[in-house]
């Protein structure tokens, strides 16, 4: 890049003194960043100015707004209060939910989130694998007990439908009662 896109965001931005920000004057995303038109594309003006004083922003990285160098803006376009960082990092830094259950070690029942115990869905998200099997596990005891009234109502209805049937000589489902459907 020139001189000319140097000149071009200096000219756009106003220094809060308090932080040092650089406070983007021009446009803003749906988010909330500096956005500028460079080359006929949109783009993130914080992207663009640590491109242009510090260099070329590593693949697979974002540019976070350090907080802990004093950043309290997202239009701020100053390059030393921006970082490359993966996404996950820039997440955990973040004042959000995301950031919140990110940050997360243990799931609300302290099961601890380590390699183990953690399952990752196809969407990202964390999943303890500890909780998950006890609710399998009571999932399969209510299906049982479900299964067992469901029999039980079948039996007493084989019983009432065919009441010459001696339901007497074997056990219902539950194992305790006759059984009207098993006796025919």
């Amino acid at each position: 890049m020139n001189r000319s896109v140097k000149e071009r965001l200096l000219r756009r931005v106003v220094v809060d003194e308090r932080t040092g920000c650089w406070l983007w004057q021009g446009g803003l995303d749906k988010y909330g960043y500096a956005q500028m038109t460079l080359n006929g594309k949109s783009r993130r003006a914080h992207r663009v100015a640590y491109e242009e004083f510090v260099g070329p922003i590593p693949d697979g990285l974002e540019i976070d707004h350090v907080r802990a160098r004093g950043c309290e803006h997202r239009r701020c376009i100053y390059f030393g209060h921006l970082e490359p960082v993966t996404g996950r990092e820039n997440k955990l830094r973040g004042d959000t939910v995301n950031a919140k259950n990110l940050a997360k070690t243990a799931c609300a029942h302290g099961h601890e989130f380590d390699e183990q115990n953690t399952y990752v869905d196809p969407r990202g998200q964390r999943h303890c694998r500890a909780c998950r099997r006890r609710g399998s596990q009571k999932e399969t005891k209510m299906r049982a007990t479900i299964l067992g009234f469901i029999l039980a109502a079948l039996c007493a209805t084989a019983a009432l439908a065919h009441p010459d049937t001696d339901a007497t000589k074997r056990p219902c489902h539950d194992e305790r009662t006759p059984c009207a459907i098993q006796g025919e």
